[in-house]
């Protein structure tokens, strides 16, 4: 175990100085607007109980923090870069944005935010391995973009900050995703050594999820 934690140490340094993730390469900055911003940190979507590699997801903030709270409610500019591992369908990702919001809110102010979500879910396509997607957020609008082309964009302030919390809020789809989009990289590769080391088996640390967006 020491020898396999040391080198996924060293395979973390490589990939914090190459910026890259399961072969997925981020840049270290993304222009958005009049505004650069820096790689905060990647982390890799798993789903189900054998955590199947879905996809690599880049977060780019003005300002590198692990806070997820603050970059949640702050009004700066962000963008979720996803690279898809595997194909997924698109009602699969659109269940998965509605399961990720039916975990952060009310039953009360899911209803208001129906609307949105349904906007959101309308951009979404069938992706396939390889195939990127992106997500900038500014001033409370949200723009979907796939393989570089805008899908559209969605006007909500909550509906942005719960789309965030998909990837880094309380009930994240799986802890490593988080850890690693939050800069946590220790906390990452302990998710990776876990699944590699017993990945039928569930820690107290790492869940097994069942599905994309449980």
């Amino acid at each position: 175990m020491k020898k396999l934690l040391l080198s996924f140490l060293i395979l973390a340094s490589h990939h914090l100085f190459a910026a890259e993730l399961e072969g997925v390469e981020f840049a270290e900055t993304y222009k958005l607007g009049d505004s650069t911003l820096v790689l905060n940190g990647m982390g890799m979507r798993l789903a189900t109980f054998v955590k199947v590699k879905v996809y690599a997801a880049g977060l780019y903030l003005e300002a590198k923090t692990s806070d997820g709270e603050k970059i949640i409610a702050s009004d700066t500019k962000k963008v979720v870069r996803m690279v898809f591992k595997r194909d997924v369908d698109a009602d699969v990702i659109q269940e998965s944005w509605t399961e990720g919001f039916e975990k952060q809110c009310k039953k009360k102010e899911l209803k208001t935010l129906l609307p949105s979500l349904a906007q959101l879910n309308a951009l979404m396509s069938d992706m396939k391995d390889g195939e990127e997607m992106l997500y900038t957020f500014d001033q409370g609008t949200v723009e979907v973009f796939i393989g570089g082309a805008s899908r559209g964009k969605v006007e909500n302030n909550r509906m942005a900050q719960l789309l965030l919390g998909c990837w880094i809020g309380p009930k994240p789809p799986n802890k490593e995703l988080k850890a690693g989009m939050l800069g946590k990289w220790l906390l990452s590769i302990l998710g990776i050594i876990n699944r590699a080391s017993g990945g039928l088996r569930e820690s107290n640390f790492f869940h097994a999820h069942q599905g994309l967006g449980s």
